[in-house]
């Protein structure tokens, strides 16, 4: 046993240094403030305490720790040594310098080296600071970069670099820089307000919601953090739940909240260009032809981001402006030869305009791509009335028998999922020419005589008592 330590105390240091080994920080440091506890003039669990603070990434908790060992142990060189590199780490040049040089007399090269080192960060910090007020932030950035390599706890120096970054439009790295800043300090609700307010402005709700929370955590009745948290938590909501339903195919939903998010803050742009994502993604993807304003205001905003730009091809499919969206796939082809997905569009997109000196059912029904069986079904009743050839003369009555026998394959091929997907992909399932495998039949054009209505009546939900006359 140690000279000087009770038996219990010998006790819990070892079990304390049995979880440091394993790597279980929180317990080794609460068994070694046992031992301090029960002897507090020792100089070891308070060592051994700073050790496991050291270890876990709390240089600036050890400090304290470590002076005290000093002040019980005047000569107790590791105690300087670990105490001279947390100030080196926590940007206390003066205080690093002054340990360094009192290690000369147990290690003389470690010493040298040591001041050395403080010497040339000295110098980089004294560079940067120059550069700084002379709004020289691209040049101060490559010294703060350097710099925080071996101080990367110093508050001053994170502000520094994140004040570069975000001038210089680095903004996720400036608005890390100044968030680590800000946990720096204990119980900083002021700070982690400022921090908060910054990436609400940067278009980050998600974060900034996260921090805010963190300052009504310490205090729950902070006015400030509560008047921003209140603000930010709608807005967070629906920039979240946009992204969700966007990831999940969740198409309409990821529209209705994408279409909040600008109303819940009209002012800071950024949301605005989210709102805009979102809409040009999840409309595209819907099929609806109002996708195609969002998707150009996107692209043109970000005019190199490839998936940007198979949205914008798949909202003019939507409209049926297949030239255009063969231009968008052939740029997007330009610069990435195997992107299978714009292949498959481009491909598409040429058997569709090809189809279009064929028939379009979307069109012969007045319906749009993204319409419902129920949507179709109505328009099928409508159209089947209006263009009977029983309401024709005999010298209209052949135009009226072909647009009613067009009217009926249309709904056909819409009202079946199988025979619409192929129609969609560009291939007609009634056309023998194009259809595979029987899918369709070869159509009716075989003459108005041979016309069915595969167990459908058009007019069963009220078209009225209207009778059939063939021949």
């Amino acid at each position: 046993m140690k000279r000087g330590l009770t038996s219990k105390v010998e006790e819990l240091l070892e079990k304390g240094t049995r979880e440091l080994i394993n790597g279980r920080f929180a317990e080794a440091i609460d068994l070694y403030s046992d031992a301090i506890n029960e002897d507090s003039k020792n100089f070891s669990p308070y060592f051994k305490r700073a050790t496991a603070y050291l270890a876990s990434g709390k240089t600036k908790s050890a400090i304290p720790d470590l002076e005290k060992t000093i002040e019980l142990k005047p000569d107790y060189y590791p105690a300087f040594k670990a105490r001279a590199n947390a100030n080196l780490k926590t940007g206390e040049f003066l205080k690093a310098k002054e340990d360094f040089s009192k290690l000369e007399a147990y290690d003389a090269a470690y010493s040298k080296s040591g001041l050395n080192q403080v010497s040339q960060l000295k110098d980089k910090y004294e560079e940067a600071k120059i550069l700084l007020d002379h709004g020289s932030f691209t040049e101060a950035l490559p010294i703060l970069d350097s710099l925080m390599d071996s101080v990367n706890l110093n508050k001053e120096i994170l502000e520094w670099r994140a004040r570069c970054n975000l001038k210089t439009g680095e903004i996720q790295r400036g608005i890390q820089d100044l968030r680590h800043s800000v946990h720096l300090v204990n119980d900083n609700r002021a700070g982690l307000l400022d921090i908060s307010l910054l990436m609400y402005d940067y278009g980050l709700a998600v974060q900034s919601l996260e921090e805010i929370r963190e300052c009504l955590r310490l205090d729950q009745d902070d006015k400030a953090c509560h008047n921003h948290y209140k603000k930010v938590k709608k807005l967070a909501k629906a920039v979240t739940g946009a992204e969700d339903a966007s990831e999940n195919g969740n198409w309409d939903e990821c529209v209705r909240y994408a279409k909040n998010i600008p109303i819940l803050e009209p002012n800071v742009p950024s949301y605005k260009d989210q709102a805009e994502l979102n809409l040009c993604h999840c409309l595209a993807k819907k099929g609806s032809p109002d996708a195609l304003e969002h998707c150009l205001l996107v692209v043109e905003k970000h005019p190199s981001v490839t998936e940007y730009k198979q949205d914008l091809a798949t909202a003019h499919m939507n409209r049926d402006e297949l030239d255009e969206a063969i231009k968008v796939y052939q740029q997007i082809l330009e610069s990435d030869r195997g992107n299978r997905e714009a292949q498959e569009g481009m491909e598409k997109a040429q058997r569709l305009k090809k189809q279009k000196s064929r028939r379009d059912y979307y069109k012969i029904l007045g319906v749009t791509k993204s319409a419902t069986k129920k949507e179709i079904n109505k328009a099928y009743r409508k159209m089947a009335a209006e263009w009977h050839p029983d309401r024709f003369e005999a010298k209209d009555k052949k135009m009226a028998e072909n647009k009613f026998i067009d009217i009926t394959d249309a709904k056909e091929v819409l009202t079946d999922d199988e025979k619409r997907q192929k129609f969609d992909m560009g291939i007609d399932p009634l056309d023998p020419e194009q259809a595979s495998g029987g899918g369709g039949g070869g159509g009716h054009r075989g003459g108005f005589d041979g016309f069915h209505f595969n167990g459908f009546n058009p007019f069963e939900h009220g078209g009225g008592n209207f009778e059939f006359h063939f021949g």
